[in-house]
């Protein structure tokens, strides 16, 4: 989880977010240092809070997901792939749920592909 890395960008304290999520300072301190995890629900907020999605407040980053995917199920070569998320991160975020579409419905194509 990257929460202290996304307070410390913003120059928050512990005991600032702890007031924005309406939460006590120690469970900020406890997320933090990895003593505990806030729930689901938590994790939207801060998500909203930061303006990130849920998998950067987790620590997981879209590269990640793409290299596993790739490495997991396709054969796709790294540095394509890199090149499509670099073209996506500059994107107008109105558009990413047209192209979550478009690449759920490839992904979909793809898999009655028989090798």
């Amino acid at each position: 989880m990257k929460l202290k890395e996304l307070r410390e960008q913003q120059n928050l304290s512990q005991q600032d977010l702890a007031k924005i999520l309406k939460v006590s300072p120690s469970t900020v301190s406890n997320w933090e240092s990895g003593k505990r995890q806030p729930d689901i629900q938590m994790i939207v907020v801060i998500a909203n809070y930061f303006n990130v999605s849920v998998d950067e407040v987790l620590g997981r980053s879209v590269e990640d997901r793409v290299r596993k995917t790739n490495t997991e199920n396709h054969n796709l070569d790294i540095d394509e792939v890199q090149k499509i998320v670099n073209k996506l991160k500059k994107v107008d975020s109105t558009y990413l749920p047209a192209i979550e579409s478009i690449v759920d419905g490839l992904s979909k194509k793809g898999s009655n592909h028989k090798d």
